[in-house]
């Protein structure tokens, strides 16, 4: 049975790839260079690519459990993992029809779009810049899409300090293609929480871009780029929802008491197919947190079940890097590393993951295709060994099909 958790307590206390490895072993003291945008944006695209091929993409309508790979060993929780991601799947926006269209580069103009906008229809934003002054509120059964990502900007304004700049909130079947989301308050000052406590440049900026609670379910962001972001560029306290391609890079605020997260604190939903860098952490924590999917993404920078998720959630074919100028206090993958955390209420999985640190002399931990590993065992261990071992090896049980996400 699912676990009531206290959302607001827990934002108080807890603030490149080479597909050609997809499924290997990393070198150690392979050469490795941070990924641009670009390049990051190619592998995508191949990615998305090779799964067109297919007919579809993870997480489009009509993907279900793929029996023929089944483990007997892992079946029951294979059966829960394949339905992690919003029910519905991410409609094909081609097959979806125009509602409304924003007439002035503004959230209020967005809102009064979002608010006139038929039922199973979209509000189209052309491109140029939009200043975000209020909170842009989604609806259920309307979508927001951008005439591209890259070019349709929605500016949230320096002085939107609190708050919540995109909220979807207690809603269903709604969600945001082919947008960027910027924050105003320019590039953070330092790429990495520095290990003295983090920095928090802006103490008085405690604004998330985006956020989904309060019984949001089967929603999404497809091709959403979030950049410079006040204190959290996502946070989602909600489940069965569907998270892909997006790009998130940059925080202001990484210091302690929960600050610089892209943030799960909800169960059953599906990451896939993002890049994410310089935040303080990529984060599965709380109660609620369970049989989360984290699959085929770019990490440039560690996971961290960071404290009291309730476990059975499953890493499975990222490539996770940390690059050389990240501070050596992180790991490729973490369990909770303050005494005042929480350990998990049940292991997660971690599988087929290529992981490489270059802040600990290219290290690979946890890479081999091989084997699968389950923790933390340990909250804060105290030597890098013990780092190392919070999660370990479960001999004998890779699954025979190799994944442990088998849909179709």
């Amino acid at each position: 049975m699912k676990k009531t958790f206290n959302y607001s307590n827990s934002i108080k206390l807890f603030g490149k790839i080479s597909l050609i490895f997809i499924s290997t072993q990393l070198l150690m003291g392979c050469e490795k260079s941070s990924l641009s945008e670009s390049s990051t944006e190619a592998i995508s695209d191949q990615i998305r690519s090779t799964n067109a091929a297919a007919g579809a993409t993870i997480g489009d309508p009509g993907f279900v459990y793929d029996a023929s790979k089944e483990d007997p060993f892992w079946a029951a929780k294979m059966k829960i993992w394949a339905t992690a991601g919003a029910p519905s799947g991410i409609p094909i926006l081609a097959n979806l029809v125009k509602g409304a269209t924003v007439t002035a580069k503004t959230s209020t103009a967005i809102n009064a779009a979002i608010s006139s906008c038929p039922a199973g229809k979209y509000v189209y934003l052309p491109n140029g810049t939009y200043d975000i002054t209020e909170q842009v509120k989604l609806k259920s059964n309307v979508y927001l899409v951008g005439e591209s990502r890259d070019s349709a900007v929605c500016k949230i304004n320096a002085a939107f300090k609190t708050g919540v700049a995109f909220a979807l909130w207690n809603i269903t079947k709604s969600g945001i293609y082919n947008l960027t989301i910027l924050g105003g308050w320019g590039t953070p000052p330092q790429n990495w929480n520095p290990g003295n406590g983090g920095v928090s440049p802006r103490p008085d900026v405690t604004s998330w871009s985006v956020g989904l609670k309060n019984g949001t379910t089967n929603c999404f962001l497809d091709n959403v780029k979030i950049k410079d972001s006040g204190t959290h560029p996502l946070v989602c306290n909600a489940d069965h929802n569907t998270f892909r391609k997006l790009y998130i890079d940059g925080v202001q605020n990484k210091g302690g008491g929960g600050e610089g997260y892209f943030f799960f604190m909800g169960g059953y939903n599906l990451i896939t197919d993002c890049f994410v860098t310089h935040l303080r952490h990529f984060s599965l924590q709380g109660s609620g947190s369970e049989y989360n999917v984290v699959y085929k993404n770019s990490i440039e920078q560690e996971i961290s079940f960071h404290s009291g998720d309730n476990g059975n959630n499953l890493i499975e074919q990222n490539n996770i890097t940390l690059p050389s100028d990240m501070t050596d206090i992180y790991y490729g993958i973490m369990g909770p590393w303050s005494i005042q955390h929480t350990l998990s209420n049940n292991p997660n999985f971690i599988y087929k993951n290529n992981v490489l640190e270059q802040n600990h002399s290219n290290h690979t931990p946890w890479s081999l295709s091989t084997k699968i590993y389950n923790g933390p065992y340990v909250v804060k261990p105290l030597t890098e060994a013990g780092i190392y071992n919070n999660f370990r090896e479960m001999v004998g049980k890779t699954p025979i099909h190799g994944t442990l996400y088998a849909v179709k």
